[in-house]
């Protein structure tokens, strides 16, 4: 400012105003570490809940036809009797489940053992994966960095996210293989 107002005092509005413009109200509160935090949070909560849920119907019929086919060579359902019902037969060949997952279990079990914690961490691995998806989506259509941090937290810490990555079903492993298939797809 020159000319008349140019030897005028700011007042204490004005000087709070550039005060708190130039300066963070939160120092450590650098986007970085808040991601790394809501990470953090995400793996946590995912291998708390790896280790604690209990095992139910669908893990084990996610399971029993990968831990078939590592010990006994066939992937069969054996914790299921199928006997007089259309698909009889299931205890020694499956066809009910996506192939590429069986082979992504049988990898994955065979360098972390057989174990149901190991079963479910591959969900967690997964959901990893879709958190960076999300915030390459995110940083993709150019949303602002405080929306694009809040809106990682709520997905971090969202109950169906973090039931799907710490659970041993497909889902996970499958949102993600989309995703790959349509970033492939939209790239060639």
């Amino acid at each position: 400012m020159t000319g008349v107002f140019s030897n005028r005092v700011p007042t204490e509005t004005q000087r709070l105003s550039e005060e708190l413009g130039t300066r963070q109200a939160f120092p450590w509160a650098k986007p970085q570490v808040i991601l790394a935090i809501c990470f953090a949070l995400f793996l946590v909560l995912g291998f708390a809940r790896c280790c604690t849920n209990l095992p139910w119907f669908d893990e084990g019929n996610f399971f029993g036809p990968v831990y078939n086919w590592i010990i006994h060579g066939h992937t069969g359902t054996t914790v299921m009797e199928a006997k007089g019902l259309p698909w009889e037969g299931i205890e020694r060949y499956q066809y009910w489940q996506p192939p590429l997952h069986l082979i992504w279990d049988a990898i994955w079990l065979k360098i972390f053992g057989l174990n149901l914690i190991a079963f479910r961490s591959l969900s967690l691995f997964a959901g990893v994966w879709l958190l960076i998806a999300w915030l390459y989506l995110l940083k993709y259509f150019r949303t602002p960095v405080p929306v694009r941090l809040l809106a990682f937290a709520f997905i971090a810490t969202d109950y169906a996210v973090l039931h799907a990555a710490s659970d041993g079903r497909t889902d996970m492993i499958r949102s993600e293989e989309r995703r790959v298939g349509k970033e492939c797809r939209s790239r060639w």
